[in-house]
C-alpha cells in the first residue's frame, strides 16, 4: 500500500473511530509501526490529527468538518457527548483506560473539568487542552494499545483522593456476570475506584452487552450510570432498570 492510500484510510478510520492505535494501523496495513509512526507524523503537521501515546485522535478543526452531531458519529462518539453532559463544570473526576473513555476525553478538550487518568492517552490529549487540572497517579505501565498504570503506587496515589465520578470502561456485560474486564489489573483498579467516587459511570456500546470477559468486576449495581449507544435491545434496557442503573443513552 502507497504513502498517500495508507494516509487515506488512516484518516478514514479515524472519521469513523474518533481514534486509532499504532497496532491497530500497522496489522491493518500490513506495514511496520516505525511507517505508521512516519505516516501519523506527516498528518499531525497537515493539521489532520493529534498524536497521542501509541496512536492518533482526529484533529478538533477536521472533526468538526466530518464528524455530524448525533447523525455522523460513531457509537463511542456519541457515548463521550452523552457523559460529557454529566460532568460539572470545575469538578474532580476520574478517567480510566480504554477507546471509549479517550472518545470522553476528546470531548472534554476545552471543558473546564479537573482530570485525574492512569490512561497515558487521555492525559497526553488532555494535557494539550485542558482548561482544568490534568493529574496521573503513580505506577507501572501496563502496555497494550491503550497503555495505564496500574500497582501499589497507583493505589497508594489514590488513598487521599475523593472524586465526584469515576468514567470506566468495561470488556463485557452479562445477566450472570455483571461486568467484566479482561485482567485482574483493571478489575482491581475498577473496585478501588468505586470507594472512592460519589458517582461511577460505565461507558459502554451495545456491543458488549451479553458478552464475558476473563474477570468479573461486579454485579451490574455497582455503576451508578450506564452510558450506552448502539443497537441495544429492551430486555438489556429493562434489566439494567431492576438492576438500579440509571441509563443513558440516545434518543
Amino acid at each position: 500500500m502507497k504513502k498517500l492510500e495508507r494516509e487515506e484510510q488512516i484518516l478514514q478510520l479515524l472519521q469513523a473511530e474518533g481514534s486509532v492505535t499504532v497496532g491497530q494501523l500497522s496489522q491493518l496495513m500490513e506495514v511496520s509501526a516505525v511507517t505508521i509512526r512516519s505516516d501519523l507524523k506527516d498528518l499531525e503537521a497537515e493539521g489532520v490529527l493529534l498524536r497521542t501515546h501509541g496512536g492518533a485522535v482526529l484533529s478538533e478543526k477536521v472533526r468538526r468538518t466530518v464528524c455530524r452531531p448525533e447523525n455522523g458519529e460513531s457509537d463511542k462518539q456519541t457515548i463521550g457527548r452523552l457523559a460529557r453532559g454529566l460532568i460539572r463544570e470545575n469538578s474532580w473526576i476520574f478517567l480510566g483506560s480504554g477507546s471509549t473513555c479517550l472518545a470522553l476525553a476528546q470531548e472534554l478538550k476545552d471543558y473546564p473539568v479537573n482530570v485525574m487518568t492512569n490512561s497515558l492517552p487521555v492525559a497526553d490529549l488532555l494535557s494539550r487542552s485542558a482548561r482544568g487540572q490534568v493529574i496521573m497517579p503513580g505506577g507501572a505501565v501496563f502496555g497494550s494499545d491503550y497503555p495505564f498504570l496500574y500497582g501499589d503506587l497507583l493505589h497508594a496515589s489514590l488513598d487521599s483522593v475523593a472524586l465526584s465520578q469515576a468514567f470506566l470502561g468495561v470488556s463485557g456485560i452479562d445477566p450472570d456476570f455483571g461486568y467484566s474486564l479482561s485482567n485482574a489489573v483493571e478489575c482491581s483498579i475498577f473496585a478501588r475506584l468505586r470507594q472512592i467516587s460519589k458517582e461511577v459511570v460505565v461507558l459502554a456500546d451495545a456491543s458488549k452487552f451479553g458478552k464475558t470477559s476473563f474477570m468479573g468486576a461486579g454485579p451490574i449495581s455497582v455503576a451508578d450510570t450506564l452510558v450506552t449507544a448502539g443497537a441495544l435491545e429492551d430486555q438489556w434496557l429493562d434489566w439494567c432498570s431492576q438492576g438500579g442503573v440509571k441509563v443513558v443513552k440516545p434518543e
